[in-house]
């Protein structure tokens, strides 16, 4: 489960650093070349940001599905802990709720 989230998010970003520079020449780098620099000063410059880029949102992702990991699904059998979306109102406390609601109106 682990592995298939990382691959599907992370393949946009796979696939738009795959394109960089073949399709589509990006904006800071089209920006150093108006003005002046050397195209392999701004190439690298561009393959530096990206690769920062890339690099915070494989991060982020990697942080986002541990959390998710250990928060959402039980350590002894790796399954989604019940209750975990919503959480189970008695009867009593629906009634309550839908009388408070009614009587601030």
């Amino acid at each position: 489960l682990v592995r298939h989230a990382v691959r599907t998010s992370t393949t946009p970003m796979l696939n738009s650093m795959a394109v960089i520079g073949l399709i589509s020449i990006p904006g800071m780098m089209t920006g150093q070349i108006l003005a002046g620099s050397p195209v392999l000063e701004a190439a690298r410059y561009q393959m530096l940001i990206l690769y920062l880029i890339a690099m915070s949102a494989f991060a982020t992702i990697l942080c986002e599905i541990t959390i998710i990991q250990r928060v959402a699904f039980s350590p002894s059998t790796g399954m989604l802990q019940p209750n975990f979306f919503f959480k189970k109102q008695s009867l009593y406390e629906k009634v309550v709720g839908l009388f408070s609601k009614w009587k601030t109106e």
